[in-house]
């Protein structure tokens, strides 16, 4: 079966951002975050900040959470990027197979 040239493939991602000007340090979207990896207490300046956002699954939970509505998510699209449900990998004058 033959397939066709491959084309660029682009994928969308969540990314969250805290406003340090609207976040008051209550530490909620900390404690709800089902990953507890996402976002950081820096406690000098009292303020939540992402900490990686690359491990954020975008479940918004700490969007809802948020009293102060300091927490945004914002969706990207990126180039290349494969979807977590696939990895594809092919070897040169190889053809794209059928997962």
């Amino acid at each position: 079966m033959a397939y066709g040239p491959l084309r660029t493939h682009f994928t969308s991602r969540k990314r969250i951002t805290i406003d340090a000007g609207l976040c008051v340090g209550c530490k909620l979207c900390m404690r709800c975050c089902p990953l507890g990896k996402v976002i950081g207490y820096d406690a000098d300046a009292r303020r939540a900040y992402v900490d990686d956002a690359l491990v954020c699954g975008g479940c918004g939970a700490c969007l809802r959470i948020c009293p102060a509505n300091a927490v945004h998510m914002e969706e990207e699209l990126v180039k290349g990027a494969l979807s977590p449900r696939m990895v594809l990998v092919i070897a040169p004058g190889q053809h794209r197979a059928t997962p």
